[in-house]
């Protein structure tokens, strides 16, 4: 049910910014920037009668189809604190819902599987949601949440993983921001 109403309200999200000339573009898109990469650290929450909390890291790299949506892959990890540890591969698609030049909400949606040799590796479901800032044209942060649903964790063959997580991104191919244009100016006496 949970998993309906967020795809309602991307679709609605989605909709509502193609109807409209007036909003801004989101401040991870670019025209000619299409590739991006990314790393976020975190806390996670974890659902099993053993383990409960610990800590996530992740590398991504991304593709922006247009300025509502990317498609991204990526490698991670979660240490737990009583010595659980979960490898896994992720990928799906980001929608992005531009509020400023520089802020903009998104969500994912994706697939997640476990990497480690002993345990089961097929492909769960994965969402999240999310806020973007720009701080400079190539470089922007992040602030997430996201829910690993069914992660097969050792012996743990469904075990949902809930993290808060932070994060930047890198957009290549964007100007820097230090380059500035000088124009000579003559002055008419």
């Amino acid at each position: 049910m949970k998993q309906l109403l967020l795809m309602a309200a991307l679709a609605s999200l989605s909709t509502s910014a193609l109807a409209t000339d007036t909003i801004p573009l989101s401040p991870d898109y670019r025209k000619d920037d299409m590739v991006w990469i990314g790393a976020d650290i975190g806390k996670a929450s974890i659902d099993t009668n053993t383990a409960d909390d610990g800590y996530h890291g992740q590398v991504k790299l991304g593709y922006d189809i247009n300025q509502y949506a990317a498609i991204y892959g990526g490698i991670g990890g979660i240490s737990v604190i009583d010595g659980e540890n979960i490898s896994f591969a992720q990928m799906g698609v980001k929608l992005t819902k531009p509020l400023t030049e520089r802020l903009s909400l998104y969500a994912t949606l994706g697939g997640v599987s476990a990497l480690s040799g002993d345990v089961s590796q097929q492909l769960k479901g994965n969402l999240g949601i999310g806020a973007s800032y720009a701080i400079t044209p190539r470089v922007s942060t992040q602030l997430g949440i996201d829910l690993k649903k069914g992660i097969a964790i050792n012996s743990f063959e469904n075990t949902d993983v809930n993290t808060l997580y932070w994060g930047l991104t890198y957009h290549f191919d964007r100007p820097d921001t230090s380059r500035k244009v000088i124009q000579q100016v003559n002055i008419i006496r």
